[in-house]
């Protein structure tokens, strides 16, 4: 089925979306911790993006997929429930499964792993009010990565009892409840959060609890301390991948039995997590110009994957810390700011790899430890005059080191180092009248594989893979005009990467990884929103819209593996064309709609262009009714659907899967229906 961007723009997605959302007459002002100290967004000269609590609680609720593929250049897949990918500009080519190429920052703390890798499916929507997003390298501060960052941060705790049940089609449930105390010399909140479903396709259950504690101690002078802890644990079962045969027969089947390899219920496909963290992060006011913060945390975490090929046992601890000095002080004509810092992390991975006997270990066959170390440091400075004219320079010196040892059959060791590499950024910003800015950007890029790279589902270990590098070329523009009724926020990239990582699948189904040469990425990325109706009218409240676009055209430009040539194929995983767009109605009497729509087009499947994945549209709404409030207590309900028109499309496509296995059904039509309450009692922290 064939759609176009002029029939698209007839559509409409959910909720009042997030660079800046306000109940009132004007767009509220976004401060961002990206690149600098609480900045507003209209000075930030980078691609940094933002959405808040409102739009990760939208839809149905239950995961951050919505929120986070509105935004341009942004797509969150989701191959099952509990299962997801995230692709930014590009960054989920590495990834069979889970979050790689991109850094996570969890409350200031990382999560993503020395060796790369990242538990974000262990998070329930409810652990993040807020998600910054940094699109593309973005090495001056958070070391390597070609992908992106995602900074999670909360709310600002306020003192009551929040609770939530959400019920929807296929068993699917999410409860929540939350306490906090606020009080002059800090803050204390506490969640648990616990969701389950039958999975909307054969073979794809899921369950996951979580408990988050956030507490900070504040000082009246100059310092404060914050504590944060989170644990997890998520059962999630893997229905496999369909060929084109299968999954036009039927989509809703999990991967049947052929030949030697066993169908997702005889292998008893799935994972098991659970994962902890915890951290401190002291921030200090040094002077009346220079600030301190020191970032120190542990995590642990271990999974069970019986899968189509073996069972495997993994142990992941990891520990680090992060320090950073700023420096900022401004006069009338100069302005200036310094940030110095560095982090450093080290861990343990622990690998056994079983025969899988119907879902339990057998015979052992291998046995494997990797231990990984990783730092950097940084500088960067920004020099404003006035308020016309800002650059902003910085870099990063980037260390690396892998020790592997194989203890089972004949055993081997092997140590890489990806050492000494310097991640220059440097960007130019100019406002233009008041409520306009303009910037250009150049960043290197510079991502090492990841752990899970090295030795992939093959379990043999990979002593060739390079990292991946390459330069950003970036231009932006920002307004905020109308009265701050309307936000338009437009970047043109270009991006070109030598010894690019690109997934393979063999004929047992592992994944392996290989350089594939050089590679181009262009593309046009832009979002707007609007406060249609900015005072009440008749029976209107609030209207606002919002609305994205993605164009990309990302090309490789030197690779010939095997004697093949794909030089000016389409890299496989990456769309070339994403629109979306929200609209809320909001009325007098307390009831809002949201309605919503997304068009993806088609995706390339295989390096060799031989096939793709349909283009889809889908439509989604949700009903809500705020209750007036009864004393220190708010109540809301809500109903909706995704999907409406119950499209058959693939969603987290498996990409060079050996037998054309590519295709991962999303989910039909749903339903939801929930109810929240909030029991307020004090102020916010």
């Amino acid at each position: 089925m064939r759609y176009t961007p002029l029939v698209f723009l007839l559509l409409f997605y959910t909720s009042t979306f997030a660079q800046q959302t306000k109940t009132a007459d004007t767009l509220e002002t976004v401060i961002v911790n990206a690149y600098a100290h609480n900045a507003k967004l209209m000075s930030v000269a980078a691609p940094v993006q933002v959405i808040g609590k409102r739009e990760l609680q939208s839809g149905d609720e239950m995961t951050f997929v919505n929120a986070l593929t509105k935004l341009p250049g942004v797509n969150m897949e989701e191959r099952s429930p509990g299962s997801y990918r995230i692709n930014i500009r590009g960054s989920s080519q590495r990834s069979p499964f889970g979050v790689r190429n991109v850094k996570v920052y969890y409350q200031g703390i990382p999560m993503t792993d020395p060796g790369g890798n990242t538990y974000l499916q262990i998070l329930s929507p409810y652990d993040a009010g807020k998600i910054e997003v940094i699109k593309g390298p973005s090495g001056s501060l958070y070391g390597t990565g070609t992908g992106g960052v995602l900074l999670l941060s909360d709310e600002p705790a306020q003192s009551g009892i929040q609770l939530s049940g959400i019920f929807g089609s296929k068993n699917t449930q999410n409860f929540l409840v939350s306490g906090s105390r606020v009080n002059e010399q800090g803050s204390m909140n506490v969640k648990f959060s616990r969701q389950s479903s039958d999975g909307y396709r054969d073979h794809t259950a899921m369950h996951r609890n979580v408990i988050a504690v956030n507490g900070a101690l504040k000082s009246a002078k100059n310092w404060s301390l914050d504590a944060h802890f989170l644990y997890g644990d998520l059962y999630y079962q893997t229905p496999g991948a369909l060929t084109l045969a299968e999954f036009q027969n039927n989509p809703m089947n999990a991967r049947p039995h052929a030949g030697n390899s066993p169908s997702a219920d005889e292998a008893r496909a799935a994972f098991y997590v659970n994962y902890a963290l915890a951290g401190f992060r002291l921030q200090q006011k040094i002077s009346d110009h220079w600030n301190n913060e020191v970032v120190v945390y542990g995590a642990y975490g271990q999974n069970r994957n019986p899968n189509f090929r073996n069972y495997s046992r993994t142990s992941e601890p990891h520990a680090g810390a992060r320090m950073n000095f700023h420096y900022g002080k401004k006069d009338k004509l100069v302005g200036v700011t310094a940030d110095i810092g560095g982090e450093f992390q080290s861990g343990w991975n622990g690998q056994r790899v079983f025969k899988n006997n119907g879902g339990q270990p057998g015979e052992l066959q291998t046995d494997d430890e990797i231990k990984s170390k990783q730092s950097f440091i940084y500088a960067q400075g920004r020099v404003s005059l006035g308020d016309d004219w800002a650059l902003t320079a910085g870099s990063s010196l980037n260390f690396l080191s892998v020790d592997f040892q194989r203890f089972s059959g004949v055993g081997y060791s092997h140590h890489r180092n990806f050492h000494g590499l310097w991640m220059p950024r440097i960007a130019l910003s100019k406002t233009l009248g008041k409520k306009s800015m303009m910037y250009v950007s150049v960043s290197r890029g510079f991502s090492p594989p990841s752990t899970s790279e090295l030795l992939p589902s093959t379990d043999v270990f990979d002593t060739e893979l390079q990292a991946e590098r390459g330069t950003n070329y970036e231009i932006g523009w920002r307004t905020q005009t109308m009265a701050n009724r309307l936000f338009v926020d437009v970047s043109v990239f270009h991006f070109g990467m030598k010894e690019s990582i690109i997934q393979k699948r063999d004929s047992t189904g592992g994944d392996y990884f290989i350089n594939a040469g050089s590679t181009t990425q262009n593309g046009i990325e832009a979002l707007a929103q609007y406060m249609i109706l900015p005072k009440p009218t008749g029976a209107f409240e609030q209207i606002y819209l919002f609305f994205s676009a993605t164009i990309h055209e990302f090309k490789f430009r030197n690779y010939r593996p095997l004697d093949k040539d794909y030089s000016g194929n389409k890299l496989p995983g990456t769309e070339p064309v994403k629109l979306a767009a929200d609209l809320q109605l909001a009325f007098r009497n307390g009831i809002s709609l949201k309605a919503s729509s997304m068009y993806m087009g088609k995706v390339a499947l295989d390096d060799a262009n031989a096939a793709f994945a349909d283009p889809y549209l889908v439509f989604g709404v949700r009903l809500d009714y705020a209750f007036k409030k009864i004393g220190s207590t708010n109540v809301n309900l809500f109903a909706g659907s995704n999907n409406l028109t119950n499209t058959t499309y693939s969603l987290g496509n498996d990409i060079n899967a050996f037998g054309g296995r590519y295709y991962n059904v999303a989910p039909g039509r749903t339903f939801f229906a929930g109810v929240s309450m909030n029991l307020l009692r004090g102020k916010r922290s």
